[in-house]
Formats: C-alpha cells, structure tokens, sequence
C-alpha cells in the first residue's frame, strides 16, 4: 500500500563491485555501489559532506525470477530519520 515509484536502474559489474546508476522521472542520477554475496545485492548511496546533511540510501535485493528482483530500500536522513520502501525491479522486455 502507498505510492509507486518508477526508476530506471542500469548495472555494472567491474571487478572492484557492483555499479548501479538510478534515474527517476526529474532525470536526476544516482550512483550506488555495492557487492553480491550469494543470492543477495547490497547497494549504498551516501550523499552530503556534512555529518548534519548527510543522506544514506541502503537497498538489499533478491532475485526472484530470471527477470525480477524484490527486496527492501532503507533511507535515513541525518542518521535520525529513517524510511523503509520495498522495492521490486522488472528487466526491460526490450533487453
């Protein structure tokens, strides 16, 4: 229940991890970097050079299907305010 959101996730696997650049609608990019273990993704996205702006994104993801992936997107803001979103990715049926 609650709002939906659509992004565009695009990944990249390099030897030193795992890339992921996310646009949303305002075409506005994020770089987020994380790492595979097992079944799992871990991304994060840290933002602000200020302890007192800082924003942390944090997202676990599962593969459920070939072409699909769910798990949960947790946000704190200033490290005393913190959102949880579930999340699911769909592959482009045009890739």
């Amino acid at each position: 229940m609650g709002d939906q959101l659509w992004q565009d996730w695009n990944f990249t696997a390099t030897s030193t991890g795992i890339f992921v650049i996310v646009v949303d609608q305002r075409r506005c990019p994020r770089v987020l970097t994380g790492n595979f273990g097992g079944k799992e993704i871990t991304l994060t996205y840290l933002n602000g050079r200020l302890p007192e702006r800082t924003m942390a994104m944090y997202v676990r993801l599962t593969a459920k299907q070939h072409n699909r992936m769910q798990g949960e997107r947790r946000i704190s803001i200033k490290a005393c305010c913190e959102a949880a979103f579930s999340v699911e990715l769909s592959r482009n049926s045009s890739l």
